[in-house]
């Protein structure tokens, strides 16, 4: 369907004049928000504690230590950049720890303005989240601060700063939990991290998002298309909801279009390149630190068997591409087969650009970038990975939850439950419950929810139940649909809950969860 841009402002515009939706949240069951105290102070400490005590140990420490700073980087193919660096560098180091150890982080803070690390994924200890004004204060220029917790499970994660749009200036690298007893059907390991890019080559993040809050118009940009939505009823876009893409995944739109796309910091004229031998079994690991931008991501002329997503084991899934919302992992074991491929990115709802790293043997020559695809058949997404077996979540519900996610581009302003202060309680639970929770997305955009502190289940995606959907801990909302999630409160503490979309979250899509007496 070819439909322009314009004629969708105006179907949105005469829902807006139409539909209605409610704006605070809902639930059924008895103990799910309300009452009782929360858990602070003393109370709060001895909880964490607690937790932490009982967590299994390997009676090692990891000390890993980075330093944030200015530096400059070369995405290749002549383009540079002055941004904002772990030790030097895009992405970050790699950093590694095995199951149970005690890790230290240490962070030096020489950029010369506040600055903050979470690690995306791993539900550790609330103190050690790393989430200002929630959590922890924020690390002060000049200062040094230790993060100190047990790695609490195994997996691909990635760590990143959680200060303003530091993040999309370059504050970002892996974090792999390693687990020694864990059988690896693979021969090495291939970490990418795939991002949209502006810093040096466009306007810097901060612009973007001062033009987005000062639009006066809806079509101010023809990149710049998620809202007049505030208000939609589900029913009422049912039309709208099911146009699509060129993946057919739903016409899922975007704030902004990007200069370019990298895979681990390098533009797809000059990309980095990986030799290999043909047999040769890799483990991909594979990260969306995109700002705002979803992925497609494959390796030509292979198929890949994907093993895991978000750090948490599948059943495996024979695939050609995967969909990768903000923030979201996966793990796929490939095979190498002879000569050189491109390990392409497609963004989704953008209109140029692809990323690429370079998967090559001997002496093969590296394809030209005008050989990338712009689309992608048969592509796996969320609704069709199912969890391992031993990682299932256990326990009935005792309550459901409703998250309504909402907004506009004039103004600029998004919002979870028509709440818009970043810090306020959306949720409260009791530790030892059980409940669900299901994420209505009432816009045009992907919404990329990711809770901290705890991984999920997804019990129902687009409105298709799921048999032991798998465990994540950010999943992909797209556009007027919903998606369901099973929580377990194993974990004390007040914890963030937001879209990964960057400048959704900066301008109020994001809340906390807390735990109460």
């Amino acid at each position: 369907m070819n439909v322009s841009r314009r004629a969708v402002i105006g179907g949105l515009l005469g829902v807006v004049a139409t539909g209605t939706v409610a704006g605070c949240a809902s639930q059924t069951g008895t103990n799910a928000v309300g009452g009782g105290q929360t858990l602070a102070g003393e109370a709060l400490k001895s909880a964490i504690e607690r937790v932490e005590a009982a967590r299994f140990a390997s009676n090692k420490t990891t000390n890993l230590n980075v330093r944030q700073a200015l530096g400059k980087v070369e995405l290749g193919a002549g383009k540079t950049a002055t941004a904002k660096l772990f030790n030097a560098q895009l992405p970050g180091q790699h950093l590694r720890a095995n199951y149970g150890d005690l890790v230290r982080l240490t962070q030096t803070n020489d950029l010369g303005e506040n600055t903050s690390i979470h690690i995306h994924g791993l539900a550790l200890r609330n103190d050690a989240d790393g989430v200002p004004m929630l959590t922890q204060d924020e690390v002060a220029a000049g200062a040094t601060f230790t993060q100190a917790f047990k790695a609490p499970h195994p997996g691909t994660y990635w760590y990143h700063s959680h200060t303003g749009l530091q993040p999309e200036e370059g504050l970002y690298g892996s974090f792999i939990i390693d687990d020694p007893n864990e059988a690896g059907a693979y021969d090495s390991e291939w970490i990418l991290m795939l991002d949209d890019w502006t810093l040096g080559l466009g306007k810097t993040p901060q612009q973007i998002l001062t033009d987005l809050k000062a639009a006066t118009s809806s079509d101010h940009d023809m990149g710049h298309m998620g809202g007049m939505n505030m208000g939609m009823n589900m029913g009422g876009m049912s039309g709208m909801a099911g146009m699509q893409d060129q993946f057919g995944l739903g016409m899922g739109m975007s704030d902004v279009q990007y200069p370019a796309y990298i895979i681990n910091g390098r533009v797809a004229e000059d990309p980095e390149v990986r030799q290999a031998k043909v047999g040769e079994r890799i483990r991909l690991r594979i990260i969306n630190a995109a700002s705002d931008t979803a992925f497609v991501f494959g390796v030509d002329g292979h198929e890949m068997t994907v093993t895991h997503t978000d750090g948490f084991a599948v059943k495996p899934r024979n695939s050609t591409s995967v969909l990768l919302g903000m923030g979201e992992r996966i793990d796929a074991i490939v095979t190498v087969t002879d000569g050189a491929h491109n390990a392409f990115a497609i963004p989704v709802g953008k209109t140029t650009g692809v990323a690429r790293s370079v998967l090559k043997t001997g002496s093969a020559a590296i394809p030209p970038a005008s050989t990338l695809p712009t689309t992608a058949k048969s592509v796996t997404q969320v609704v069709d990975l199912q969890a391992a077996d031993d990682v299932l979540l256990t326990g009935k519900s005792s309550a459901t939850l409703e998250a309504m996610l909402m907004g506009t581009m004039v103004p600029y302003s998004w919002n979870i439950n028509g709440n818009t202060d970043m810090h306020a309680t959306l949720f409260e639970l009791r530790e030892g419950e059980t409940v669900d929770l299901n994420f209505s997305n009432h816009s045009m955009m992907f919404h990329p929810m990711h809770l901290h502190g705890h991984t999920f289940q997804v019990l129902d995606a687009y409105g298709r139940g799921l048999t032991n959907g798998p465990r994540k801990d950010t999943v992909l909302v797209k556009p007027m649909t919903s998606v369901r999630i099973r929580i377990q409160a194993d974990n004390p503490g007040d914890w963030a809950i937001h879209c990964h979309n960057s400048y959704h979250m900066e301008t109020g899509m994001m809340g906390a969860i807390r735990y109460k007496l």
